[in-house]
């Protein structure tokens, strides 16, 4: 997969029906697919009947009797799983049905679905009553908002079944569904509070339990390679979930749960005679302030400002999932601030002091008896946190490059002091404006005060209040400005990583020519590479690193009997560092390793080899080739080999020419990655082949890039592909044949053509062929095959992998397949955006809308 494709040697039409008359099939293969899940087609059906049952004779009445509440009929408990209170609720659930349900029961059979499935749902369901009962005894508060209340629809059937079917996967997804789910879960039982959601949550762990109970002595018990990324999703989407949950409690009153407390800390809606009230209550001078600052403050920017904090944590959510060391520090920092800032504010508040309690009671916080634990949620959630970050701080290793947080905290400083000179100028030519009337330190210090998140507001508040409206606004604005340069500065952070340098580079080169890396492996040497070296052989990956994957260039360069020990290295380095392994363009030795430790594999390419001995260019079958030469011949063409360094000036203007009249003629971006343009010809260790006539006219260049096994030399691959349009036409077969003669004449072994992407000498199967039993095991081998075989027809008339692969059969050559090779398949869609982003870094806006009309013209 080395040569640039983007030049055709033969322009040949796509073969095959486009992509639209494909989906017939697998609509049909669908429905016969669901038609095999019973369970899920009757319960779809029977909410289908009850929905249009509602309709006709009102949904009150029904719901009443079908739906399950506290004090609601106790046949509710069986019936609620088939209640959907709208049309828009009953498709959702129907497509869950016909979609994950109907997976699920292939899965574990139709008598362990339904016995799953209802059994988990309805035990669920009545605990969920129950508990409710329980709620009402600690916090009355979140038991009269559970009362009127109702459980209903497919959830709890799902979410019981799916974490029952976890017990049935391998070690990796089992993980991965069974921490997104409880976390899901968990975070909305905690915020939203409904009685629906218990009620998910409990049938959740009660068909865990049951899958356990069934399969958990046959299950999956391997060991993961990498680890140390998933324990660092799970930490992320901790964090990420009470993040969100606490921005969703901000906008939604509605919630209940006992986390949705903590929108009581950052937003306080007040009214004049709230605020009259506490500032006339003897001891509360503190609060005083702080509501009278709130009352003032009630425009976008005064309410944003409780938000920027909490987007910032997100943002460094971000880096936890990458093992970002500055997102490690940065979340202790908030979340152990956050921590300080409620203790002394629960410290200042609940004082006592004279008065207190009859003004809160007045301001409704004690009304019906708020519960204690309520009282110190908001210290114990940033506490649990930061304690759960800190003691997994082992997992937050990966550093930016030097000097990153030095450019961070410089610019942060810059635009800080911007918006500082404003605010001061500003005030001080309005300082008449301010309560009591502005001095310039004291601006500067009030700055300073408004910068602080709104928990802080509740201890200190801003010393001056301006009279002007526009001012007070302006000032709020000014305020949150430092808070949008250190989210947009961290985002720009985590996307640093350090370049390798020329010495890494030059010492990767000497580990290739050491070692066995396989007949592509010279262009992993290519500039843009990243470079690790193992530590314990005499082995290194050359890889991109993008969107957090790790990409390898082609196989590790490693001797053959340390070849598994080193991708397990390098594998555990790129979960050091946050990345997702992937071992793109390798072969056999590489996928065999991955195999045995049940990483899914495709195949991306199909690479051409030339076996030397014995090659002879008779018979039949090389009519074209031996044609090429004679015309070569009779028509004054010569092969000129040489190197970028020693090429002649003129015809090293020839070949840059040459490669710029093609793009210019395409108005297509140039491939890059794996496949070298004019710039990877600039190495001395690559030899060129030119077809030149009499008069020093070029025809057609290639480059060939030596293989080398254990310090040798043992044959070349082709790279770099071009000829003139106007020019000598068979000048394709003419260089690759005469490369292959002067191969075989220096007794080199093999002479490769190279890979090409998105082609196969067997094409992939269709989908009338993909396997019943494949889909029905969940595997993705063939849908992504199929997927491949639609991407590749639709690319060949633009970049004509499929014509390239056709063209290098005159050779009559021995095949090889071309794999990516990854972790899981749900790392497909990042790995794949990935390899697109490496073959294309610089597509614009503008590329893209040329490649589609490209594709649409064809």
């Amino acid at each position: 997969m080395s040569e640039n494709t983007s030049q055709n040697p033969e322009a040949t039409e796509p073969d095959g029906k486009g992509w639209a008359s494909q989906v017939g099939p697998w609509i049909i293969r669908y429905g016969k697919w669901v038609w095999a899940a019973p369970v899920s087609m009757a319960l779809a059906a029977l909410m289908v009947v009850v929905r249009v049952a509602a309709q006709i004779v009102g949904s009150d009445a029904l719901m009443w009797n079908v739906a399950s509440g506290v004090g609601e009929p106790w046949w509710t408990v069986f019936t609620s799983v088939v209640w959907t209170s709208t049309w828009v609720h009953l498709v959702v659930d129907v497509v869950l049905l016909l979609s994950l349900g109907a997976w699920v029961e292939r899965k574990i059979t139709s008598q362990w679905y339904a016995l799953v499935g209802l059994g988990s749902a309805w035990a669920g369901t009545a605990l969920a009553l129950g508990g409710a009962q329980v709620i009402s005894l600690v916090d009355r508060q979140w038991a009269e908002a559970l009362a009127p209340q109702y459980i209903s629809g497919i959830t709890g059937l799902l979410v019981g079944t799916a974490l029952a079917v976890s017990i049935r996967l391998d070690t990796l997804w089992r993980r991965r569904i069974q921490i997104v789910l409880f976390t899901i879960l968990g975070v909305t039982v905690l915020f939203s509070g409904s009685i629906d959601s218990i009620a998910s949550l409990l049938a959740g762990i009660i068909g865990w339990a049951i899958g356990f109970v069934l399969w958990g002595k046959s299950r999956d018990r391997r060991g993961l390679t990498g680890t140390r990324r998933e324990g660092r999703v799970l930490i992320a989407l901790i964090v990420a979930g009470v993040t969100i949950g606490t921005l969703m409690a901000l906008r939604s009153p509605d919630m209940v749960g006992a986390l949705a407390n903590l929108r009581g800390d950052l937003l306080l809606d007040v009214n004049e005679e709230d605020v009259a009230q506490v500032c006339n209550t003897a001891g509360m001078e503190a609060q005083c302030a702080h509501m009278s600052y709130m009352l003032r403050s009630t425009g976008f920017a005064a309410r944003l400002l409780p938000i920027l904090p909490l987007l910032v944590q997100l943002v460094l959510t971000w880096g936890l999932r990458g093992g970002r060391r500055a997102a490690f520090w940065g979340t202790m920092v908030i979340q152990g601030g956050s921590a300080l800032l409620a203790i002394a504010h629960l410290v200042v508040v609940r004082a006592s002091v004279s008065g207190f309690d009859a003004v809160a009671e007045s301001l409704g916080m004690n009304e019906g008896g708020v519960p204690s634990a309520r009282l110190i949620i908001p210290i114990v959630v940033p506490l649990t946190l930061l304690l759960l970050v800190a003691a997994n701080r082992r997992l937050f290793t990966v550093k930016a490059a030097a000097g990153t947080y030095t450019k961070f905290w410089i610019r942060l400083g810059v635009v800080t002091t911007i918006v500082l000179v404003i605010y001061v100028a500003v005030g001080l030519a309005m300082r008449h404006t301010f309560t009591p009337e502005a001095t310039l330190f004291g601006l500067v210090g009030d700055f300073f005060v408004r910068l602080l998140p709104v928990p802080a507001l509740y201890l200190i508040s801003p010393q001056f209040q301006s009279d002007s409206m526009w001012l007070s606004r302006a000032t709020d604005w000014l305020a949150i400005l430092p808070w949008l340069a250190a989210i947009v500065l961290l985002l720009v952070s985590f996307g640093k990583r350090a370049l390798p340098n020329a010495a890494e580079r030059e010492r990767y080169k000497e580990i290739v020519r050491a070692t066995n890396a396989g007949t592509m492996a010279w262009m992993s040497t290519w500039e843009g590479n990243d470079f690790w070296e193992s530590q314990k052989y005499e082995a290194g990956v050359a890889y991109r690193s993008d969107l957090g994957v790790a990409l390898t260039v082609t196989d590790p360069a490693a001797h053959p009997e340390d070849l598994e020990e080193v991708m397990k290295e390098f594998a555990d380095f790129c979960s050091s560092q946050g990345m997702i392994p992937a071992f793109y363009s390798v072969h056999g030795p590489v996928t065999e390793v991955t195999d045995s430790w049940g990483w899914p594999r495709l195949q991306v390419a199909e690479e051409t080899v030339l076996e030397l001995p014995g090659l002879a260019f008779k018979g039949k079958s090389f009519q074209g080739i031996r044609t090429a030469l004679n015309r070569g011949t009779k028509e004054g063409i010569r092969p000129v080999w040489t190197t970028w360094q020693e090429c002649p000036p003129d015809l090293a203007m020839q070949i840059e020419a040459m490669s710029e009249q093609w793009a210019s003629g395409k108005g297509l971006p140039e491939m890059g990655f794996t496949l070298g343009g004019v710039d990877e010809l600039d190495d001395p260790d690559v030899m060129l082949l030119l077809a030149v006539d009499e008069d020093d006219k070029l025809h057609g260049a290639t480059s060939w890039m030596p293989v080398y096994e254990q310090g040798k030399i043992i044959g070349w691959t082709l790279d770099f592909m071009r000829r003139r349009d106007d020019g000598f036409r068979p000048a394709m077969e003419y260089m690759i044949a005469q490369a292959a003669l002067w191969a075989q004449q220096e007794n080199y072994q093999i002479l490769s053509l190279s890979g090409a992407p998105l082609a196969k000498a067997q094409p992939a199967k269709n989908a009338d062929s993909v396997a019943d039993e494949d889909v029905e095991a969940g595997s993705s081998s063939a849908a992504l095959d199929f997927i491949l075989e639609i991407l590749g027809k639709n690319l060949e008339p633009v970049y004509g992998f499929r014509s390239l692969l056709q063209f290098k059969a005159k050779f009559r050559p021995t095949y090889t397949p071309v794999y990516l090779s990854m972790p899981d398949v749900g790392s497909l869609a990042t790995v794949g955006l990935a390899i697109g982003h490496a073959y294309l870094p610089d597509m614009t806006v503008a590329d893209t809308a040329r490649l589609v009309k490209a594709l649409r013209d064809k």
